[in-house]
């Protein structure tokens, strides 16, 4: 048994290693990172801030600031682009969503607390381990948006423990909603 799952790996490297040079028409695998770094583009935004605090936020760890975090950068999307900026504090929140031409800067001493409640997530297109599937809403999503970024020193903190997260990395769960 053990021989012929040996052989089943061996011809499946075979068949994958050949359908991959052939895709890359005998590029090597450094001409490819080359090509990659070339193509990045270094992120502009419009010269304009948002402070998430004159919208509302509160840094107290414990008010769900949400829906101004997302609504304070649609905002700025949808005036062309800029800087949100969140000051120094705590912040609980859902998923942020970053849009089209909006850096959100985390100032020093920012710490976002993501909420544990797995109702907060909604299921969204995303990629585990290079696989597209559908799955809960990553803490910061920004799916076929251009021109972002996340900027600072602030924290992202997940708040992961094995009383909430971790259950779902178990093979095999089904989650009920």
């Amino acid at each position: 048994m053990k021989f012929k799952i040996r052989c089943i790996l061996f011809f499946s490297l075979i068949v994958a290693s050949k359908s991959t040079q052939a895709q890359d028409a005998g590029a090597s695998p450094w001409s490819q990172m080359k090509s990659i770094e070339a193509s990045i583009v270094v992120p502009v935004f419009k010269n304009k801030s948002y402070n998430v605090l004159d919208y509302g936020a509160i840094p107290d760890g414990e008010t769900d600031n949400t829906k101004v975090l997302n609504k304070v950068i649609w905002m700025c999307s949808n005036a062309g682009g800029g800087r949100v900026i969140v000051p120094a504090g705590k912040y609980l929140s859902g998923p942020i969503n970053l849009q089209n031409n909006v850096n959100l800067h985390l100032a020093e001493g920012v710490e976002i607390l993501f909420s544990t409640n797995p109702k907060d997530y909604p299921i969204v297109h995303t990629s585990f381990e290079g696989t597209e599937v559908m799955n809960f809403s990553p803490l910061v999503y920004a799916y076929q948006k251009k021109n972002v970024a996340l900027t600072g020193k602030g924290v992202l903190n997940g708040q992961a423990t094995n009383e909430n997260w971790w259950f779902y990395s178990k093979i095999g769960i089904i989650v009920k909603r």
